[in-house]
C-alpha cells in the first residue's frame, strides 16, 4: 500500500507494522507534511527485507508491542549492516532506555503518548537531515583523502601513494622470497613541447601519455606519476626481469607514436630505467634510487630502457669514491660559497646575492655542483651539506650585516630537504646561531621538487614563512607548478629560467614568455628576478618590462665572497652613493654599449 501526496520532491519514507502508526499519526502526517512518499508494510520481518534491497530516506517502524521488540529490531538493522536512518515509536518508557535506543542506532525514539503528526514529521526531516549531512561529510573526507593521494592532472596515484605501496610491495616480495620490478619513465623533449607550445599543451601531453601507458599495463601492474615528467611502474611480486623488460618495451612502443595537440602532430620518446628486487637493491628507497640511476643512463645514451648496473652509479667506481669524499669534504672545509649579486631593476645597486656552492678538491680542483649534487642525493648526504651551506652563507651574511651591508642571501634546496618537515627547525636555530634575521634568507626551491609531494612541500614552505624566511621558485617556466599551489604556497619571489632570458633578445617567443611570466608573476603579488642576464640589450629590454630584479655575468659572474667586497667597491652596480633623485637611472656600464 503506498500514500503519497507531494508538492516538492518526497522523502522516500518506509512505515513498518504500522497498526498503532495508522490508527493513531498516520492521517495527521500525510496532512501535515506533503514531501512524504510513504510506503506501508504491516509487517516487521518483510519491511527489514525491503530496506535491505531498495532505497528510502527513512524507516519508521511500529515497536509499540512489548519490551525489547525496538532493542531488537534495531540490532536486526544494524546487523544486516542497514544504513537506512530508522525512527521507532515505543510505548511508556524511561528516558534511560530511550537513551539506550539512541545509542544502539536509532534515528529517533517516539513514544506513543507523544505521537502525533508534527511530532513524526519533525522526526523524519531530523533523522533525513543528519544522514544526509552524514553521508555527505564521508563523500567529502573521501573525496579529500583521494586528491591527497592523486596528481590532480592525469588522475594517477602520486609520488606519495606510489613510494607507500612500493614500501608494501617490497616487504610482500620479501616474505614471499618472490622478485619484484620497478620502472622509472620519463618523458623525451617534454621541455621542448613546453617551450614551443606553451605550458597547456605539456599539460595535455601528459594527460595524453598517462592515458596511454594504463592499457598497456595489467590489473596487477601499478602507475604513479611520481614528477613533472615522470611516471613509475611496480610490477608485483613474481615479476622476473623478462617481464620489466617486455613491460619496458610495450610502454616505449605506445608512447612513440604521434601525438596531436592544437593541431600539431609530433612524437616524442621515453627512457626507462628498470631495478629488481631483491637482484638490485634490498629496499624499496634503494630500489627506486637504482632504478633512476638507469633511467638517466637510458636518456643519456638513447636506448629505450636500460636494467640497472652496478656502474649506472654515477660513474661507477670513481663515482662512488667521491661520493665517500664528500663527506671528508664537509668535515674537512674543503667546501666554499661563491656569491653572485641580485641586482634591483629600479635602483640599479645589488639588493642581495645567491650563495652558489664548489668544492675545492685536494687533488682534482674546483669541482662544481653538478658533478657532485646527484652523488649527494644518492648518498643521503644531501641534507647535511644543505645546511652547512645555509650555515655558512648566515655567517657570511653576519659579517656583511655588522659592516652595514644589509642585503638578503639566497641558497638553493633540494626536493629531499624540502620534504622533510624538521628541516624548518634546523634553519631556526642556524639564525638564531648567528643572530641573522629570517627575512635576510631567501631559500629557492624547484617547481618539481614542490609537484613531487605537494602536501610536504606545503608544510615545510609555510613553517618558514611563518619565521620570516623568503621562499623563491627557481628555474621558473621549465617545469610544471599548477597556479592554484603557486597562489596558495607563501611564495616571496619567483626566478625566470636563463634558458629563456638568454635567448630573448634573439628569439620573439622567448621575449613574450619572459614578458608573460614577468605579468604572471606581477599579477600575483611576487617579485620576479631574471637569471642569465649576459648583455646591456637584455638589461634594457628586462627593465622595459617591468622584471625587478636581474642576476647574470652581464653584472657578475659568482665570486668568493672577498672579491665580493671589492666588487661593491669598484662595480658601478655596487653600494656607493646613490643619486636618490632618479631612482630609475642606469649605471655608466649598461649606458655605454
Amino acid at each position: 500500500m503506498r500514500l503519497t501526496a507531494v508538492n516538492r520532491s518526497p522523502f522516500r519514507i518506509l512505515l513498518a507494522d504500522y497498526g498503532a502508526l495508522g490508527n493513531a499519526a498516520l492521517p495527521i502526517v500525510i496532512q501535515s507534511d506533503s514531501a512524504l512518499d510513504i510506503d506501508l508494510i504491516d509487517d516487521r520481518e518483510r519491511a527489514i527485507d525491503k530496506l535491505q534491497d531498495e532505497h528510502y530516506d527513512c524507516a519508521i517502524i511500529d515497536c509499540t508491542d512489548g519490551d525489547g521488540s525496538a532493542k531488537a529490531t534495531v540490532d536486526e538493522v544494524r546487523r544486516r549492516c542497514i544504513d537506512t536512518p530508522v525512527i521507532v515509536v515505543v510505548g511508556p518508557i524511561d528516558a534511560t532506555r530511550a537513551l539506550l535506543l539512541l545509542q544502539s542506532g536509532a534515528a529517533d525514539c517516539v513514544t506513543s503518548q507523544d505521537l502525533d503528526g508534527p511530532r513524526l514529521s519533525c522526526a523524519v526531516w531530523n533523522a533525513v537531515r543528519t544522514d544526509r549531512a552524514e553521508r555527505s561529510l564521508e563523500r567529502a573526507k573521501t573525496q579529500l583523502a583521494h586528491h591527497a593521494m592523486h596528481d590532480g592532472l592525469t588522475g594517477l596515484p602520486n609520488r606519495s601513494l606510489f613510494f607507500d605501496r612500493l614500501d608494501q610491495a617490497t616487504a610482500v616480495a620479501r616474505r614471499e622470497g618472490s622478485a619484484l620490478a620497478l620502472l622509472r619513465l620519463d618523458i623525451n623533449a617534454f621541455d621542448t613541447v613546453n617551450k614551443n607550445l606553451g605550458h597547456d599543451a605539456g599539460d595535455t601531453l601528459l594527460q595524453q601519455v598517462a592515458e596511454r601507458l594504463a592499457p598497456v599495463l595489467r590489473r596487477c601492474d601499478f602507475l604513479a606519476r611520481i614528477g613533472d615528467d615522470e611516471f613509475a611502474i611496480t610490477l608485483p611480486a613474481g615479476a622476473s626481469l623478462d617481464d620489466a623488460e617486455a613491460t619496458a618495451s610495450n610502454l616505449l612502443q605506445c608512447v612513440r607514436q604521434p601525438f596531436v595537440i592544437d593541431n600539431h602532430t609530433f612524437t616524442i620518446g621515453a627512457s626507462i630505467g628498470i631495478a629488481v628486487f631483491p637482484v638490485h637493491a634490498e629496499t624499496a628507497d634503494r630500489l627506486s634510487r637504482r632504478a633512476e640511476s638507469a633511467m638517466r643512463s637510458a636518456k643519456r645514451n638513447g636506448a629505450g630502457f636500460v636494467v640497472y648496473a652496478e656502474d649506472e652509479d654515477g660513474g661507477g667506481v670513481e663515482s662512488m669514491s667521491l661520493g665517500h669524499e664528500l663527506l671528508s669534504a664537509i668535515e674537512n672545509d674543503e667546501l666554499v660559497l661563491h656569491y653572485q649579486p641580485k641586482i634591483s631593476m629600479l635602483r640599479s645597486r645589488v639588493c642581495g646575492v645567491e650563495a652558489l656552492l664548489r668544492w675545492q678538491h685536494p687533488r682534482k680542483g674546483m669541482i662544481f655542483p653538478d658533478a657532485f649534487i646527484p652523488l649527494a642525493e644518492q648518498s643521503g648526504l644531501i641534507e647535511p651539506l644543505t645546511q652547512w651551506v645555509i650555515d655558512a652563507a648566515l655567517e657570511q651574511c653576519e659579517k656583511w650585516r655588522r659592516r652595514g651591508l644589509n642585503f638578503s642571501v639566497s641558497v638553493n634546496l633540494s626536493a629531499k630537504t624540502l620534504h622533510n618537515t624538521k628541516f624548518p627547525n634546523a634553519v631556526q636555530a642556524m639564525l638564531t646561531k648567528w643572530g641573522v634575521p629570517a627575512a635576510s634568507l631567501m631559500l629557492e626551491i624547484t617547481e618539481s621538487a614542490i609537484i613531487g609531494d605537494v602536501s610536504r612541500a606545503t608544510e615545510t614552505v609555510t613553517h618558514l614563512h611563518n619565521m620570516g624566511v623568503g621562499i623563491s621558485i627557481d628555474d621558473f617556466g621549465t617545469g610544471y607548478t599548477s597556479l592554484s599551489y603557486l597562489r596558495k604556497l607563501p611564495v616571496r619571489e619567483i626566478k625566470v629560467d636563463k634558458s629563456f632570458v638568454m635567448s630573448m633578445a634573439e628569439a620573439t617567443d622567448d621575449l613574450v614568455i619572459v614578458g608573460t611570466l614577468i605579468e604572471l608573476g606581477h599579477n600575483l603579488g611576487l617579485q620576479v628576478v631574471a637569471e642569465g642576464v649576459e648583455n646591456a640589450e637584455t638589461w634594457d629590454m628586462l627593465r622595459d618590462l617591468g622584471c625587478n630584479i636581474a642576476q647574470g655575468f652581464y653584472m657578475s659572474r659568482p665570486v668568493e665572497a672577498d672579491s665580493l667586497d671589492r666588487w661593491l667597491v669598484d662595480s658601478p652596480w655596487g653600494l656607493g652613493p646613490i643619486d636618490n633623485s632618479d631612482d630609475r637611472r642606469l649605471p655608466a656600464a649598461s649606458l655605454a654599449r
